[in-house]
């Protein structure tokens, strides 16, 4: 609608009727009080005549003079909703398979069990498991391990009855959910069934493994799709790899021999901690993520590829993460005695977030070494989170001793508003997948700008990985994303390579500044609505409506436009 159109109008007759009663209550909230601010999504009529989801911020200042009324202000959300959809469909997925996912094959589940119950049929769920999957991708690189899970995932429909589901549930799991079984024995035979037809040999390029697969097997009685799920994954546990489809290959002695090697690295100092800085978008270092390396003595320095998933699968995740837990803290408590007391984030796998004894562990570790709670961040992702259900108490009771807490890959799994608002995150990490694709991709950007708007409306700090190139970061700086790591900047280095980078810099960090800071725009904006004669209350209105931020993340205040303000008129 042109301006001149709306002059004069009743604004509720743009509302969507469905929508009114909404708009209404926000309005008798809002003017309950002054200053109040009230946000709603409602649909509005567009000049085409179209419904469009529109966000209605309605900021009381009857009080302020230079105002005397209630400022709202309605901005378009149709990209934000089409991101919101495409995130969706996303989770459904899996990303390296095309398969259904885990939370599609829960709904799958669910649908299936209630048919079951009602016209008297048994719902089976097979799961079969490439055994080893660590010594596959060690014996054929992480690609040849993809392009192994690829072709059992184009095998699997080929085998199954029309109506069977089929799922990638995670690793080298997949999962067949089987409708109107009529006995347990015909869910046996079905999943032997598969499993001779999918197991065999594999060919990769020029090599080729011959896979072992253990079957676990669920079904009803069940009293929701998570109990028939975790019922097929106790079986998986309890299976015995001897009775498992296809021949053990050589991959699995050289699996074995890795293993020991790894056993004997993290006592033996052969792991390295590395360092990635995490950075303002002016390239102002306030943070560093650690990732592990090992220096192999014949195959040198190893990437966390090669022998992260090897640790999860042995158990040795547990005492490999509490090393990088305590290096992390000690590099913090050193950045803090040199007056630059950077934050360290670690990440959490999901073996550690389920063990008992992590709370314990930060704790003593933090004692240890004298780091502060503030200094470090765990990052989870969003999987981990959803597949444990203690996660959330787990998370609380780090986030209320004073440690970080951030969301890694963000965008992959669930990305909804209501799943952020459950954990106590501090900071979602947005997936480099879709920051790849800035500048050439406008799903990608509608979909960071989607995470973006998800963020602020739950008061949480962006931080963009992979970011490799100038067009990338003009389009972070456009979305006003509030830290990003990458290529760009440094890869991960070790800590004495790190510390000649920001010497060469010359970059002092501000986390110790005494309040926030804006950038030159924001700086800009505001003088420029002062001069108007605009009061604080109005400025700091605008900038919060227009998704402004201050330079720590935080919304605008009287305060903080008062310093600006006044630090313009300093001499």
């Amino acid at each position: 609608h042109q301006p001149q159109t709306l002059l004069g109008s009743d604004s509720s007759e743009l509302d969507h009727p469905d929508d009114r009663p909404v708009i209404e209550a926000a309005w008798r909230r809002v003017l309950a009080a002054p200053e109040t601010v009230e946000r709603v999504e409602a649909r509005v009529r567009h000049a085409d005549g179209t419904w469009r989801w529109a966000e209605h911020v309605l900021t009381n200042l009857l009080d302020d003079p230079d105002v005397g009324g209630v400022v709202v202000n309605v901005r378009d959300l149709s990209e934000r909703r089409r991101a919101e959809l495409e995130l969706e469909r996303r989770s459904l997925l899996d990303g390296l398979t095309g398969l259904a996912g885990r939370r599609l094959l829960l709904d799958r589940i669910t649908q299936a069990l209630v048919w079951g119950r009602r016209h008297g049929y048994l719902t089976g769920l097979v799961l079969l498991d490439v055994v080893d999957l660590a010594a596959t991708n060690e014996a054929l690189g992480t690609a040849g391990g993809d392009e192994v899970l690829r072709v059992l995932a184009e095998r699997l429909p080929a085998a199954v009855r029309q109506g069977d589901s089929v799922a990638r549930v995670g690793g080298g799991t997949f999962a067949v959910l089987l409708e109107d079984m009529a006995s347990v024995e015909e869910v046996r035979a079905r999943a032997a069934t598969l499993a001779d037809a999918v197991g065999g040999p594999v060919e990769c390029g020029s090599r080729s493994a011959v896979l072992t697969l253990r079957v676990g097997i669920g079904h009803s009685p069940a009293p929701d799709a998570g109990a028939l799920l975790a019922a097929a994954e106790r079986s998986l546990q309890r299976a015995d790899g001897s009775r498992a489809a296809g021949q053990a290959t050589d991959v699995s002695h050289v699996g074995t021999r890795t293993r020991n090697e790894l056993a004997t690295a993290v006592v033996s100092g052969q792991l390295r901690l590395h360092l990635q800085p995490v950075v303002r978008l002016d390239g102002t270092m306030v943070a560093a993520e650690a990732l592990v390396r090992w220096q192999h003595p014949q195959r040198g320095l190893l990437m966390p590829a090669e022998f992260i998933p090897l640790a999860e699968t042995s158990g040795m995740i547990l005492d490999l993460g509490a090393w990088v837990l305590r290096e992390s803290c000690q590099q913090a408590a050193r950045w803090r005695a040199a007056g630059t007391p950077y934050r360290v984030a670690v990440n959490l796998s999901p073996r550690q977030l389920v063990d008992g004894g992590l709370v314990e562990l930060v704790s003593a570790v933090l004692r240890e070494t004298g780091a502060l709670p503030e200094d470090v961040v765990l990052e989870v992702t969003e999987s981990a989170l959803m597949d444990d259900p203690g996660a959330e108490r787990v998370l609380a009771a780090l986030h209320d001793a004073g440690v970080g807490v951030a969301l890694d890959d963000f965008g992959t799994g669930y990305s909804s508003l209501t799943y952020l608002k459950r954990f106590p995150v501090d900071t979602i990490k947005v997936d480099r997948s879709f920051v790849a694709g800035l500048g050439r991709s406008a799903d990608d950007e509608a979909i960071v700008a989607s995470v973006v708007s998800l963020a602020r409306a739950v008061g949480k700090t962006v931080v963009a990985e992979g970011v490799e190139d100038l067009t990338q970061l003009a389009v972070l700086r456009r979305l006003r994303v509030d830290l990003a790591q990458g290529y760009l900047w440094s890869p991960a280095v070790p800590a004495v390579a790190l510390d000649s980078w920001l010497a060469a810099r010359g970059t002092v960090p501000d986390v110790v500044a005494s309040g926030p800071v804006a950038d030159q725009e924001d700086v800009e904006r505001i003088l420029a609505l002062h001069r108007r004669g605009a009061s604080l209350h109005t400025i700091a209105a605008a900038l919060n409506t227009e998704q402004r931020r201050t330079a720590d993340g935080r919304r605008w205040t009287t305060t903080t436009v008062a310093r600006v303000v006044a630090g313009s008129a300093a001499p």
